[in-house]
């Protein structure tokens, strides 16, 4: 695995854990995470398949969100959030 791709990996850890931190909004995590697994020069097809299985649901919450216009997630969501966001980290764990 090259260096860039090692990179790419730890920055989306990085994202994980300041969303986790409350360091950066929902929106921001859904958008860095689906540009750095799209700048990725080395993919492998079934985890790239599970990552964006997890990613779709930060976007489905996020989604939602903006559908009911609110700001504060609720307790089931951040749950969800929790579940997926570990999931993730769990993927790129598995590429470091």
């Amino acid at each position: 695995m090259s260096e860039y791709d090692q990179r790419q990996y730890h920055l989306m850890l990085e994202k994980i854990r300041s969303f986790e931190q409350g360091d950066i909004r929902l929106d921001s995590l859904v958008t860095d995470l689906d540009g750095l697994l799209n700048v990725l020069e080395e993919s492998d097809l079934s985890w790239k398949e599970a990552f964006q299985h997890e990613w779709g649901k930060l976007e489905d919450e996020q989604a939602n969100a903006l559908f009911r216009n609110t700001k504060q997630l609720d307790k089931e969501a951040i749950r969800r959030l929790s579940v997926a966001t570990a999931q993730l980290r769990s993927l790129v764990q598995q590429k470091i």
